[in-house]
């Protein structure tokens, strides 16, 4: 107990909040952060009913107690969901740039699965709504394989980007283009103007519909 009490105060916890806010990278956080808080409330509402069985009623001890444990909570939650977005990001600029040097090392265990858990749903996401068994989006989405050799494309010799206008017969929602942009959501008879390639592939799954520029 006297190592989570050392490890973990009102004040302590406080200045981790300040830091991760003022911070735009993860900070470091004791492997054993979640315990120690949970710890530390136990103890605390320990102190509080102490104070409550002594006094035989609601003190002005007691209530001070149970403030104190409100407001660590509330930091606490704070704290957790900062660090949830910039767990999200991270995700979320992994799958994009399909890199592996994203910086998990400062993330805890349960932080470090929500991690892996998102990318493994972002990646889901992007080979349902883009590889096409047909070819269709797997074409324009694919990475080209380095190893062979071609011609290289001048971008002068590049014909300028066809699109089509359609309208969409199905909510559809967001989902990434071959340089992974991004598209949507649409909902049921929106209109939009979409390359020509993702509104084929819209039209043959049925989603959307073209509608005639004359």
């Amino acid at each position: 107990m006297a190592e989570t009490e050392v490890s973990m105060t009102y004040e302590t916890l406080f200045e981790f909040l300040v830091r991760e806010k003022n911070r735009d990278e993860l900070q470091k956080l004791d492997k054993e952060f979640i315990e120690h808080f949970k710890s530390y409330v136990t103890e605390k509402r320990k102190v509080a009913a102490d104070i409550r069985k002594d006094s035989g009623t609601l003190s002005l001890g007691s209530e001070r107690a149970e403030k104190q444990i409100q407001n660590a909570v509330k930091i606490f939650t704070e704290l957790l969901e900062r660090r949830e977005r910039k767990i999200l990001q991270l995700a979320l600029m992994k799958v994009r740039a399909q890199s592996n040097i994203i910086d998990t090392s400062q993330m805890l265990a349960e932080e470090k699965q929500l991690f892996d858990d998102v990318v493994a749903l972002l990646e889901s996401f992007q080979s349902t709504m883009l590889n096409e068994p047909q070819g269709g989006a797997e074409e324009f989405h694919q990475i080209p394989d380095k190893t062979k050799k071609e011609e290289p494309i001048l971008l002068e010799d590049k014909e300028e980007k066809k699109t089509k206008l359609v309208r969409f017969l199905n909510a559809v929602p967001k989902f990434l283009g071959r340089e992974l942009e991004v598209y949507g959501p649409f909902e049921e008879e929106e209109i939009a103007t979409l390359p020509e390639e993702i509104a084929e592939i819209l039209i043959k799954k049925g989603r959307a519909e073209e509608i005639s520029n004359e």
